[in-house]
Order: C-alpha cells, then structure tokens, then sequence
C-alpha cells in the first residue's frame, strides 16, 4: 500500500513477489537463475545511484511474468503510509491495507529502507505488539 504514482493522493496496493520472505524447494532452478542474476546487476551497478530495493521487490517483480513465483498471502510489506497510521492508531492507509489484506498478515516486513523516521517505526511496532493488526 503506498501513495499511487498516476493519482496523487489517492492509495495503491501492490500485489507481488517480495524478497522479504522467499522460500524454494532444492534444486528449483530460479533459485540459482535469481543468485546470477542478483549477482549480475550488483557488479554492474554504480553503487551512488543504486535503489535499496534493486535485486530485491523490483527484480522480483519484474521477473514474475515469466518465472511464475507462488505468493504467501500470510506475508505482507507494510509501506511507509501504513506504519504512519500504526503509529498514530489508525489512519486511511491503514484501512485500505486491512480491508485489502484481510486477514491481516501474520508475517509483514517494514519496509525500514524507506521508513521516515525512528519514532515512527518505534510506534508502530509497539502498535502490532499490542495487537492493532485487527
């Protein structure tokens, strides 16, 4: 869930492969294709102007059309609007994400690449401790 490119103040959820959790069975073959390729696109990138999520959701995302990756629903990213509304009890982002994401997910990276603030963070972990996931 975050803020949507093509129409400012309005929210987008993302639905996609995300290397917060990934699982492969041995010898899956996109296992060894991602190492390369990760491998491949960190040796050749600048690393002043490299994205934190380079070989991470954005390869991943831009290689499900053809690899096919299962997604695990009980796992979610929480986008920086969301932790926001954690923080503050609740908030626009926070609906949508439960509406769209229901049940909560059991599992949910925090995206603190991106994330604005410690406090913020701070917050909204307590917040998820303390059971707002419902």
């Amino acid at each position: 869930m975050d803020a949507d490119p093509k129409r400012p103040g309005r929210l987008k959820v993302w639905r996609g492969p995300h290397n917060a959790c990934l699982l492969f069975r041995r010898g899956d073959p996109r296992l060894d294709f991602l190492i390369h390729a990760t491998e491949t696109l960190i040796a050749k990138a600048d690393p002043a102007h490299i994205a934190p999520q380079m070989v991470g959701p954005k390869l991943l995302k831009a290689l499900q059309p053809f690899a096919d990756f299962s997604l695990i629903r009980e796992a979610g990213a929480l986008s920086p609007p969301v932790l926001r509304d954690l923080a503050q009890g609740g908030g626009p982002a926070l609906t949508r994400f439960r509406t769209e994401s229901a049940p909560f997910p059991a599992a949910a990276n925090l995206c603190l690449s991106l994330a604005e603030e410690d406090s913020v963070m701070d917050h909204a972990v307590l917040a998820l401790l303390n059971g707002a996931d419902g």
